[in-house]
């Protein structure tokens, strides 16, 4: 068997007493290899009663934001790790980093696999629900239109269990992509394990003269849409 003497991509410890409060640290380490000093970096997130350690040389997208940061410092300490698995899945977070002007870019960590995914960038979550049954997640990201007054969103459904994108359509076969930033999406949740049920603006199409002729109108009638996740 081969050996590999590269450290863990992601790493999660329990903590034996739980901490007074969150924080985030930059650590970096020497290590020696064929001769030669190497400098490797990770990021350690303290949380209530964990320490989530991710090695930054060993996620590209995410090294390169850095290297390329003028105040990495300063570009470390803004970033935030949501946990979305809860109980169930607790090997499951949500890295937002990469924050300008209210919008972000969010990558999907799994600690016990050592995976990671990009979600969304140059776009903010507006709502996270896992399922009933813990395995799956919906995640709604936004983004800001500067020539209309409403924000088109997008939908995502993540299996934690299979560590899997989604698909969802709708029940009556109606034509809808809520996969891209097209819709404005009102309100959206779980109504079974494999079923969600969403509310959008009751236009025939989103364009946007549509849309806004919608937001502009008193009664702004809406749609709901049963969609099946597969």
């Amino acid at each position: 068997m081969g050996c590999n003497d590269e450290p863990p991509i992601i790493v999660q410890e329990e903590m034996e007493d739980e901490a007074e409060e969150e924080s985030i640290e930059l650590i970096e380490e020497t290590v020696e290899s064929d001769s030669e000093e190497e400098i490797q970096q990770f990021i350690e997130f303290t949380l209530v009663d964990r320490h989530i350690t991710v090695h930054i040389d060993q996620i590209p997208i995410l090294s390169n934001y850095l290297a390329t940061h003028d105040k990495r410092d300063e570009a470390i300490e803004q970033m935030e790790l949501i946990d979305v698995g809860g109980e169930s899945f607790d090997s499951a977070f949500i890295l937002k980093f990469a924050c300008e002007n209210g919008t972000c870019s969010y990558l999907l960590l799994n600690t016990e696999t050592e995976e990671s995914l990009l979600l969304a960038d140059n776009a903010a979550m507006s709502i996270w629900e896992t399922s009933s049954d813990g395995a799956k997640v919906l995640m709604v990201f936004e983004r800001t239109l500067a020539e209309s007054p409403w924000n088109p969103n997008k939908l995502m459904v993540f299996d934690l269990s299979d560590w899997a994108l989604l698909t969802v359509e709708p029940l009556d076969d109606q034509q809808f992509n809520f996969s891209s930033f097209r819709w404005p999406i009102q309100e959206v949740h779980w109504v079974e394990n494999n079923q969600i049920e969403l509310t959008i603006p009751d236009v025939e199409n989103p364009t946007i003269p549509l849309l806004t002729e919608w937001f502009e109108d008193d009664n702004q009638n809406l749609s709901t849409i049963t969609l099946e996740v597969d």
